[in-house]
């Protein structure tokens, strides 16, 4: 059975082959278009975009254990635990 079903299978993507080759050998209609976005929607995208990247190094110098990564929190809760390598 597992014979028949290859021989389908193998049958269904070879049947379309030879329109593929001649797509593949066609000219594209592509071309570079910028969408329209409003500038402040991009400086506000931008500034999410850096608070999480600030949010990263954070979270990098938390597990690097260095001084006053843990701030606001102490260092006597249970969270963010104080890893020694």
């Amino acid at each position: 059975m597992h014979a028949v079903m290859d021989l389908v299978y193998g049958a269904m993507l070879a049947y379309p082959l030879p329109v593929v080759v001649v797509w593949g050998s066609a000219p594209t209609a592509l071309s570079v278009s910028p969408p329209a976005v409003p500038d402040p929607l991009r400086w506000l995208l931008l500034a999410m975009a850096l608070g999480v990247l600030l949010s990263g190094v954070r979270d990098f110098y938390v597990t690097c254990c260095k001084p006053y990564g843990a701030w606001p929190w102490d260092d006597a809760a249970p969270w963010p635990q104080k890893i020694h390598l």
